[in-house]
């Protein structure tokens, strides 16, 4: 089992570039890759986007990719000259304005701000690919194991506090024969105030209370939760990532949970109910941690 948050990072450093990937993850139904990386590697986002979908299943992921490159070969140097112009002229006008002889020199031009612009060979990103590849594989690595150290830390959490829902569910069990007997005793005292005593049958009056009675039981209920509940068990020691089959079991067990308190008068009941539901609710908080 896998939280979806975690950060990991990978980095790749020699002679002629400095490379490192971040990757940050936090909870999201879906999966949701945003990837920030240099100009001259923009055409790897996809092959980076790939790498990391073949191994993550959900979450929202913020990549940051980092590159630092040393080797001049693939650095451009270029000369804004119409900037540089206006540069000269603006020095010029000033040398007139305030009667100053000395001559402009290359330095006051070059030290400009844009007179000489630093451009990356934008046609090498094939240069960078396999380190990339490489630092983003760690990067997943120290994520993913994250992700599962504190996967662990919620399935402990969950098996808590699925422990504390099952007793719930057995005490309702141990009370579901009183719904019955309840149901049963209202439909007789129903039926008695509207009909009198001299026209009742009380044979088919017993067969038709046992039958509505029987409709209002909550054993079926009952024992598609403990089915749940043991799916549950199953679910959460799977290899495979879990969040989405757990997220629509709670839904499936709450929808039992509101035929139980729908069926029932039986007061203890209805406050295991709303205990239950409670209880429930805290299984769905952490299982949208959950990868």
């Amino acid at each position: 089992m896998r939280s979806m948050t975690g950060y990991g990072v990978g980095r790749i450093e020699n002679e002629n570039f400095d490379l490192k990937v971040e990757i940050r993850s936090v909870n999201s139904r879906f999966t949701d890759i945003n990837i920030r990386l240099p100009k001259i590697i923009f055409n790897l986002e996809e092959v980076v986007r790939k790498s990391i979908k073949e191994r993550i299943s959900r979450g929202k992921l913020d990549v940051y990719i980092n590159l630092d490159i040393y080797n001049s070969d693939n650095m451009k140097v270029k000369a804004n000259l119409e900037l540089a112009r206006n540069y000269h002229s603006a020095l010029s006008s000033l040398s007139r304005e305030f009667d100053i002889q000395k001559p402009i020199g290359l330095s006051d031009l070059y030290l400009r701000e844009g007179v000489l612009e630093v451009h990356q060979v934008e046609n090498d990103s094939t240069f960078y690919k396999e380190s990339i590849l490489e630092a983003t594989k760690m990067a997943i690595d120290t994520l993913i194991e994250m992700r599962e150290e504190e996967g662990n830390n919620l399935k402990e959490i969950l098996k808590k506090d699925k422990f504390i829902f099952h007793k719930m569910v057995r005490n309702v069990d141990e009370r579901a024969p009183k719904v019955i007997e309840e149901n049963l005793k209202k439909i007789e005292d129903k039926i008695k105030s509207i009909i009198s005593e001299e026209k009742l049958d009380i044979q088919r009056l017993t067969t038709e209370a046992a039958i509505m009675a029987d409709k209002l039981a909550i054993d079926e209920e009952i024992g598609r939760l403990f089915s749940h509940l043991s799916q549950f068990d199953s679910i959460i020691e799977s290899n495979e990532p879990v969040g989405r089959k757990l997220d629509f079991l709670v839904q499936e067990i709450n929808r039992e949970i509101n035929t139980i308190g729908s069926k029932s008068t039986n007061v203890e009941i209805l406050g295991l109910v709303v205990d239950m539901k409670s209880q429930v609710e805290k299984l769905r908080e952490q299982i949208q941690n959950i990868e």
